[in-house]
């Protein structure tokens, strides 16, 4: 009677390692993934407050400072003419209307800017470029 066998050796140990190694890459992807998403939506809602906020101070200085600093203006006009106060009143007057004219420019620009980064965020058109008038 002649008995023979072979044996083959299963490289068990290295497909474990590869298993682990390759489950280990996928969590890793999808931590990555969930920290994307995560960073996506701080912009978003940096943004959106950003021109919630422009827009709230856009108000006040349409409806207040700048109609305020018109009238004050106005009121330094006929008293310098009336000869009740100086030039030196009429030019503080009309720095502040600049003043807050340029502020208000600059706040028109941070909205558009703020809208824009949201239109690329998100896809959606936010901004009519077709408009005629100042937003």
């Amino acid at each position: 009677m002649v008995m023979g066998g072979f044996g083959v050796r299963l490289p068990v140990r290295k497909q474990a390692r590869g298993i682990a190694q390759s489950e280990a890459e996928l969590e890793a992807s999808q931590r990555d993934a969930e920290a994307a998403v995560l960073r996506a939506r701080t912009q978003l809602l940096a943004y959106a407050n950003d021109v919630a906020s422009a827009e709230r101070r856009l108000v006040i200085y349409r409806e207040a400072l700048i109609p305020e600093d018109a009238a004050a203006l106005d009121a330094a006009r006929v008293a310098y003419s009336a000869g009740r106060a100086d030039m030196t009143l009429v030019l503080e007057a009309f720095g502040r209307l600049v003043k807050d004219r340029q502020e208000l420019i600059a706040l028109q620009a941070g909205r558009l800017q703020a809208l824009a980064s949201l239109e690329a965020l998100t896809g959606v058109e936010l901004i009519d470029v077709n408009r005629t008038e100042a937003p």
